[in-house]
Order: structure tokens, then C-alpha cells, then sequence
């Protein structure tokens, strides 16, 4: 059979401990079937508003241990089956009002070793 090409079957994707500095829109436009993403260890000083969308069944996500100063938004907006994300030890300082709003299945959230200075009450 003809597989749709935005349909790839990987559900798994480990890009750990390269060099990657940016992650752009389109990157991971082909595999809406990903559950897990491990993009620790590298140098992503910028993911782009729309890197994740239409990820629908993103369960983890692994950022920690970058360079990230600041998160989009709307970053998170498709995924609503999120239930680990790991933001630890980068260099954030501030988060958006809402930026967690539609991740409701989220159970782990670790944001520790980054430049937090205030949190507001309307993360989620």
C-alpha cells in the first residue's frame, strides 16, 4: 500500500547529545505517529512555534540540557497527550501566560537548573 508521506511510522526519535541549534517548523512534519523525543544534550538555543504541531500522540519529551532562553506560546499547543517534559538545565527566564494551557495529561514537568526569576500563576 501507498503510505501517506505526512504518516511515517516512527514513534521513537533520539537526536541526543549532537549539536543541534535550531529546530525548525517543518522538521518532524512527517512523523505525527512520534510518542517520544530526546533532544537533550545539544545546543537548541531556538525551537520555532510550530516544531511540535500535529504531534497528537507526543507523550515525552526530553529538552534539557540546551541553551533555551525562551519558549514560544503556542510551543505545546498539539499536545494534548504530553505527560513528561523535561526542560531542565537551560537558560529560561521567563514562561508565557499559558504556555502549558492545553498539555492537560502532563504528569512531569522539570524545569529545574534554568534562570527563573518569577513564575506566573497562569502557566496551565
Amino acid at each position: 500500500p501507498i503510505r501517506d508521506k505526512f504518516d511515517h511510522p516512527l514513534r521513537y526519535l533520539n537526536l541526543s547529545k549532537n549539536l543541534i541549534e535550531l529546530l525548525p517548523n517543518d522538521f518532524l512534519i512527517n512523523f505525527i505517529q512520534l510518542r517520544v523525543i530526546n533532544l537533550s544534550h545539544n545546543k537548541l538555543k531556538m525551537i520555532e512555534s510550530n516544531a511540535f504541531k500535529k504531534l497528537l500522540n507526543l507523550n515525552q519529551l526530553k529538552l534539557n540540557n540546551n541553551q533555551l532562553e525562551n519558549l514560544d506560546k503556542n510551543l505545546f499547543l498539539d499536545n494534548k497527550e504530553l505527560t513528561e517534559l523535561d526542560l531542565s538545565f537551560n537558560s529560561i527566564q521567563i514562561l508565557g501566560k499559558l504556555i502549558f494551557s492545553s498539555t492537560k495529561s502532563l504528569e512531569i514537568l522539570n524545569l529545574g537548573k534554568n534562570n527563573l526569576s518569577a513564575l506566573d500563576q497562569d502557566l496551565f
